[in-house]
Formats: C-alpha cells, sequence, structure tokens
C-alpha cells in the first residue's frame, strides 16, 4: 500500500502523540499542548504519513535560520524570512518501522523546502539520538 504525505490537522494529534510515545523514551515526549502550539505556529511544515486511513508517522518541522534551532521542549519561532527549514521530530509507528516511511517524510519536506528555496537543518545536539535509516537518503 503507497503512503500518502499530508498537512497534520489538530484531529491528527492524539494519534501523532501515541506514536511519539511508541518511538521515544518517556523523557523524551513532549506534551499535547506542546505539538498543538507547535501546529499553530508552523501547520504548512508539520506531516503526516498515511497507509490507507491510518496515520503510521509524522514530522514536523519549521523555518528558521541556520543555527537558530528551538530547543527541546519548547514551542516554534518560526522566521518567516528564514531560509532554513528545521526538522524537529520524526517518529514512526513501530509496526511501520523498515517500510521507508521516515525517508518518505524527509524527501516530502525536501521537497517543499527547494519549492520555497530553503535548505535543511537538524538540531544535532549528543543527548538526542541520531536520525536512523537516513544514510542513504538522496533528494
Amino acid at each position: 500500500m503507497m503512503v500518502a504525505i499530508c498537512r497534520m490537522q489538530a484531529f491528527d494529534l492524539p494519534r501523532v502523540l501515541e506514536i511519539q510515545a511508541a518511538g521515544y523514551a518517556p523523557e523524551f515526549c513532549e506534551t499535547k499542548s506542546l505539538f498543538a502550539a507547535r501546529l499553530t505556529a508552523a501547520p504548512e511544515t508539520a506531516w503526516i504519513a498515511k497507509r490507507g486511513l491510518q496515520i503510521c508517522g509524522y514530522l514536523m518541522a519549521y523555518r528558521s535560520r541556520l543555527g537558530n534551532a528551538t530547543s527541546w521542549n519548547a514551542p516554534f519561532q518560526p522566521v518567516r524570512d528564514g531560509a532554513c527549514l528545521y526538522l524537529h521530530d520524526l517518529a514512526i509507528c513501530p509496526t511501520a518501522a523498515g517500510q521507508g516511511i521516515g525517508p518518505a517524510l524527509i524527501r516530502h519536506a525536501w521537497s517543499w523546502a527547494g519549492e520555497q528555496g530553503l535548505t535543511l537543518g537538524t538540531d544535532r545536539r549528543p543527548e538526542f539520538p541520531p536520525v536512523l535509516g537516513t544514510a542513504g537518503l538522496s533528494r
């Protein structure tokens, strides 16, 4: 079954939070109110992946300036004229792992960023785990 990537909506948040809880250690899980605030701040760069009617992954990003990354567990503060799209949070449902959904979400973000004339950025602080399965990813 094909994966459809679409913009996240507020009614998607309960499932998104389930996926977050399944993919992250409890100390890295963020609250529904924070997710809602981020979705309100940057709705054009919050995406879900669906197989049929089931949400199986998500990616939350925001427009900024290179080096101006939002801290973990803080609201997004997008920079509307920023030249960078920061990829902040990506998670895939464990039952959908290994099916190319994470790379599909990242390719979608790359495509959107390219259409906007943006570069990509990630927050690679040592306390956060690396993005797995992206070593062979290309545009």
